[in-house]
């Protein structure tokens, strides 16, 4: 495990992701820790420029512990698992097979508007209910791949607050930011969405 600035480690996602090339970068599984990478990089570069100083530390590899990376915030070490959101029956890179890449519709705009919340709370209640509950010390990262006219965060934590609150605490990742939806840890603190700096070349 090796210790990042938010910056550094969103580098080392682009060259992977530029040596690859899209199809194969989202299509074959050895590159699965580089897409936690750059969760955890976007994230980090959130809280940098909103919270304050912090660092990541990850693995290069799937290492199959309890934690996909840490945040490391005053020199405590607060660890994190991520889990993705699509739309029920989307399948990572089915956009990018066959060398084309399929823009969104407004169909699926109007879709993900309408039901995101309740698709990030199922993946909130499927860690819950992994874990039998017992998640106060679990920080949950949770990516919402989908397309919406606007994560609105109001009725995201109408939907997932009450079960935030069981978790260290629950964040939401998007294309813009992140924002903590609440929990009992030290990084719980209700806060609404965090846009990040923004930057040219590759996203997921």
């Amino acid at each position: 495990m090796q210790r990042y600035s938010p910056d550094e480690l969103y580098e080392k996602f682009r060259t992977a992701h530029d040596a690859a090339g899209t199809e194969d970068f989202f299509n074959r599984p050895e590159h699965k820790k580089t897409q936690e990478q750059w969760c955890a990089a976007q994230f980090g570069r959130t809280y940098l420029a909103n919270v304050g100083g912090c660092s990541i530390l990850i693995s290069d590899k799937d290492e199959q512990t309890e934690a996909d990376f840490y945040l490391e915030v005053s020199g405590a070490r607060h660890s994190f698992q991520i889990t993705e959101v699509q739309p029920p029956g989307r399948r990572r890179g089915d956009e990018y097979k066959g060398g084309k890449s399929k823009g969104a519709t407004l169909e699926s705009w109007d879709t993900g508007t309408e039901n995101g919340p309740a698709w990030i709370y199922q993946a909130v209640k499927k860690k819950h209910d992994r874990y039998g509950g017992d998640v106060k010390g679990l920080n949950l990262l949770v990516y919402a791949n989908f397309t919406a006219y606007e994560h609105d965060y109001d009725d995201i934590r109408r939907a997932v607050g009450e079960l935030a609150t069981r978790f260290a605490s629950v964040w939401v990742l998007n294309g813009n930011g992140a924002c903590c939806i609440d929990g009992v840890g030290e990084l719980g603190s209700p806060r609404q969405w965090l846009f990040r700096p923004k930057e040219s070349g590759s996203e997921l």
